[in-house]
């Protein structure tokens, strides 16, 4: 176990870190498959393309035009809201997690690709919205995710500076989420349970990895009596 020191605070990522959705997100870029008459994403296929990055970034590169990539992502937003609605579950141990770092009075933020507006409006669903100081969805920084842009955001937000990035722990379980941290400066929290690939989970560095959160929840609490 690595030497930790309490956390300024603790970002989080949100799609596959906190909740998984993945089984929504297969659908909805199926649903933009199926509009122009392509053959279906796999799983696999899925987890590979939402390593680029936020959904317009995905659809831009993948499309390449402009104007066909604005209709794919109208699409995707079209199918997402009810397709997440309908799959959406909490990852096991987390709700405990997020519980323990705010009886610890550590404050909590959430830094996703995911957009802004239905990122808030998927939190609020899930009567989260009281449990973070700050989110940060796609479209609120110049860039998103693997950029460190949003993570810059989220520390402005919570009154903090770059300067105190080592101080603040990223949670994710992406290469995006690895390098936006690593560019950033904050020690990266791995949970190696959600979409990455199997050589991603062997190969990407980070300070701590976990296959579940009671582990991290674990390590919080004895950190927190040893201060």
């Amino acid at each position: 176990m690595p030497e930790l020191l309490k956390p300024a605070a603790v970002l989080f990522d949100w799609d596959g870190t906190l909740v998984d959705s993945f089984e929504s997100i297969v659908a909805a870029n199926n649903a933009v498959r199926a509009h122009f008459g392509e053959d279906p994403y796999t799983p696999e296929d899925v987890m590979r393309i939402v390593q680029i990055g936020n959904a317009r970034e995905i659809f831009g590169k993948i499309y390449g035009d402009p104007v066909i990539a604005q209709q794919a992502l109208d699409i995707y937003y079209k199918n997402i809201p009810a397709l997440r609605r309908e799959k959406l579950s909490f990852i096991p141990g987390a709700p405990e997690l997020i519980e323990t770092l705010m009886n610890a009075q550590i404050p909590l933020g959430v830094v996703s690709n995911m957009a802004h507006g239905p990122l808030l409006d998927e939190i609020a669903h899930v009567d989260w919205a009281n449990k973070f100081k700050v989110i940060v969805g796609a479209g609120e920084a110049p860039r998103g995710k693997p950029d460190p842009a949003p993570v810059y955001l989220a520390l402005e937000r919570l009154g903090l500076t770059r300067w105190d990035a080592p101080d603040v722990w990223f949670v994710g379980d992406m290469v995006t989420d690895q390098r936006a941290a690593e560019a950033a400066g904050c020690p990266f929290i791995f949970y190696t349970g959600g979409i990455a690939s199997d050589d991603h989970k062997r190969r990407l560095p980070a300070d701590l990895r976990l296959e579940n959160y009671d582990e991290l929840t674990v390590m919080v609490k004895k950190l927190l009596e040893s201060q």
